[in-house]
């Protein structure tokens, strides 16, 4: 008889510890499949991702401020006016003058702009006049970026764009078709613009001219990729405070270029096809 009293008590604990299993399952299933919502996918994990990237709105206004040419003697002060203003730049810089400022290149990375890829010579007539000139000089300027910043660079621009007609000058089979796909294949994206600043004109235009010209350029648009150059003018030095304002007040944003913005077709006008 005591032996059936203590196996009754067995059976009613296991009965117990069933029901509570189940109860544990059925309820805490729905949430576990809730979590599951909003996990990681395998890629999202990989790439260092801590949740799913959000689409970018359709209305939104960026603004991409791009020199060309530098550094030069006027770069220490533009970095102060964009720190003070708390906007990041795109600096195309040239190899030659960046020997001379490496600290430049320092600083820019430094501030959380983005150092790319311009040209080590900016000799149109030996960059454009064969393949093994213009990946030379490419090269030269890319690993100087690397060593000098110490991140490797994932931009670039053509010297004259990629729809100069200068290159045609120099090398008549239009070298300009094979030098994308090339530099593409590098793993790097390159951009063109599609707004000047137009400060390197024969005859400069004051800083008031060169603000009104950038504003009225990106009135109608949605994505500005504006051209500067790094050349020691104090023009567009002065000019840069002025811009940041009147398109903030226009409703711009503004970031810097990498290998994957801006978010628009490459039909738009800052990558031009070669024709």
């Amino acid at each position: 008889m005591k032996y059936k009293k203590t196996d009754a008590y067995a059976a009613v604990v296991i009965a117990c510890l069933i029901a509570v299993a189940w109860g544990l399952f059925r309820w805490g299933a729905p949430r576990e499949a809730a979590l599951d919502k909003t996990a990681l996918t395998g890629s999202e994990a990989a790439a260092g991702l801590s949740e799913p990237p959000s689409p970018t709105p359709a209305n939104r206004k960026v603004a991409y401020l791009t020199f060309d040419d530098g550094p030069s003697a006027r770069t220490q002060e533009l970095l102060e006016i964009l720190r003070s203003r708390g906007v990041c730049a795109t600096f195309f810089v040239v190899g030659r003058n960046a020997e001379v400022y490496p600290d430049a290149l320092r600083q820019m990375t430094k501030d959380g702009d983005v150092v790319g890829v311009h040209s080590w010579t900016h000799d149109y007539s030996y960059i454009y006049a064969s393949t093994k000139n213009f990946l030379s000089d490419f090269l030269r300027l890319r690993d100087f970026i690397e060593e000098t910043t110490g991140v490797a660079p994932t931009v670039y621009r053509f010297p004259g764009g990629t729809n100069n007609t200068v290159s045609l000058s120099y090398n008549e089979n239009h070298i300009m078709k094979s030098l994308v796909p090339l530099v593409e294949n590098m793993g790097f994206r390159y951009y063109d613009w599609n707004v000047s600043a137009g400060e390197t004109w024969s005859n400069p235009p004051s800083k008031e001219k060169v603000v009104e010209s950038v504003v009225s350029q990106c009135r109608e648009k949605k994505t500005a990729v504006i051209l500067f150059h790094d050349t020691g003018n104090q023009g567009y030095v002065d000019a840069v405070p002025e811009i940041i304002s009147r398109l903030s007040a226009l409703g711009f944003t503004f970031d810097t270029l990498s290998s994957d913005s801006p978010s628009a077709s490459r039909a738009a006008m800052f990558q031009f096809a070669p024709s």
